[in-house]
């Protein structure tokens, strides 16, 4: 047997002692148990790549400044004798359940982009713009021209984009918003993030509210895919009036103030009057939740499972990246065994492989159990929402996977309304009939081990 060289030797001595140091920050990282097995798995038999990885996206919660916490404006009209769902969520930090909004859906890219650039034409003092994605494409162009001719007539316009969800934003167009008059920063330059090691945690939230009054929110992202009806894209998004939009605006201030370090000023809080935005369902009963790494809790990956718990007669969900963690998976499995009409909207093929790859294995398994899944095959579905018996739509910008349970900064709507909640399953059956509900094709040994590997990544995607 040959000898190891002096190098040889020092690397192996080095990958062991980094492997070591690896698992106790693993071991340390409050993390779901899988997430820590993958994260063992991996640092332990490539430690060098392990390593890297580690420190481009290893980190898993973060600490803000008191000033630059979220709280939430005081609420008038919360609704009395809340219970299950609506209590929970206001206890982890959400806000109360409060009446007097009203909604309206857009299912179209079209809708949503009349609605988005008529809510910014309708802004007379601030419009605030917290969106993961804002492109230099032509729907992109447009709405940034709207900003500008909003600033242009003496409206406080702040927009913040997540810097790597903009990556592609050009500069040009930023120096213009800003010889408007308008303000825009990047949340997390990824150089600044990655020597603090957080340049994994992205801010994924999509909102514009208007004079703290109303409000544009939901997944959609400010480019052609969203909101030309010309692209395949399937999204969904709403606008609000009442409520729930100055929530929407203490979410705004919060991330705001973390990115520039100072918060935003020369605001009240305004009282909401007689709403003007019709067509819409009026006396929505809502609340809203934001979720992040800067929470000790994991609060939207706990508010998804009370839903599926507390669902009694049906439970549909819509993401484009379905990779559940075992928790999740045990409440779907209680709740199609409890006799709930369990549904699962995913597309075909979405913008990442890996993650289809994954999400087939966990989707093929519960299939086997008894609850539906629907692939859109026209296109790519990206909307996110959960339709929990007749009474309750939850739509925001969080999907169903590990980086929106754990990482991302999310935020999402949940909306106690019987027209609410028709409307969005209208939406999921039109969906419904344009989706394959065949069974998933057999795939072989090999196609099985090499699935059940892949799972192995599914807590670090």
């Amino acid at each position: 047997m040959p000898e190891m060289s002096y190098w040889q030797a020092l690397s192996l001595l080095l990958a062991v002692a980094l492997s070591a140091l690896l698992s106790y920050q693993i071991l340390h990282s409050r993390r779901p148990p899988t997430a820590v097995i993958a994260w063992l798995v991996f640092v332990v038999f490539v430690p060098y790549l392990g390593a890297a990885l580690w420190v481009l996206i290893g980190a898993r919660k973060l600490r803000r400044e008191r000033n630059q916490r979220l709280r939430f404006s005081p609420q008038v009209g919360a609704v009395a004798d809340v219970r299950g769902l609506g209590r929970m969520v206001a206890r982890i930090g959400g806000t109360p359940v409060v009446g007097g909004n009203r909604v309206r859906l857009a299912t179209t890219g079209g809708a949503a982009h009349a609605d988005l650039l008529a809510l910014i034409a309708s802004a007379e003092s601030e419009l605030h713009v917290l969106v993961y994605d804002i492109a230099s494409d032509r729907a992109g162009r447009a709405v940034l021209e709207a900003f500008r001719a909003a600033a242009a007539r003496g409206v406080r316009v702040r927009v913040l984009v997540d810097d790597i969800g903009s990556w592609f934003l050009r500069s040009a167009e930023v120096r213009r918003l800003r010889e408007a008059g308008g303000e825009i920063m990047r949340f997390k330059p990824f150089a600044n993030a990655l020597i603090q090691r957080i340049a994994n945690l992205r801010n994924h939230r999509k909102l514009v509210v208007a004079d703290r009054r109303r409000a544009w929110a939901g997944g959609r992202n400010i480019a052609n895919p969203y909101l030309d009806d010309a692209n395949a894209w399937m999204d969904l998004s709403f606008v609000v009036e009442g409520p729930l939009a100055l929530a929407y605006d203490d979410v705004f201030r919060a991330d705001w103030a973390f990115a520039s370090g100072s918060a935003v000023g020369g605001s009240k809080a305004v009282t909401v009057g007689d709403a003007t935005l019709t067509p819409a369902i009026a006396n929505v009963d809502a609340q809203l939740l934001a979720s992040g790494p800067d929470l000790r809790d994991d609060v939207w990956h706990a508010a998804l499972l009370k839903a599926c718990y507390n669902a009694e007669q049906r439970l549909w969900l819509v993401s484009p990246y379905f990779v559940p963690d075992e928790a999740l998976v045990c409440a779907l499995i209680a709740a199609v065994r409890s006799g709930v009409d369990l549904r699962i909207y995913v597309p075909e093929r979405s913008d990442n492989k890996l993650v289809d790859l994954v999400a087939a294995s966990y989707l093929r398994d519960l299939a086997r159990k008894g609850i539906k899944v629907y692939r859109y095959g026209s296109g790519m579905l990206h909307a996110k929402a959960v339709l929990v018996d007749h009474n309750l739509a939850i739509i925001g910008s969080a999907n169903l996977d590990p980086r929106s349970f754990f990482l991302n900064y999310e935020v999402t709507a949940l909306f106690f309304n019987v027209e609410v909640a028709e409307q969005l399953a209208a939406y999921l059956q039109f969906l419904e009939a344009r989706c394959s509900s065949k069974g998933f094709r057999a795939i072989g040994v090999l196609g099985e081990t090499v699935a059940a590997a892949a799972r192995i990544l599914g807590p670090m995607l």
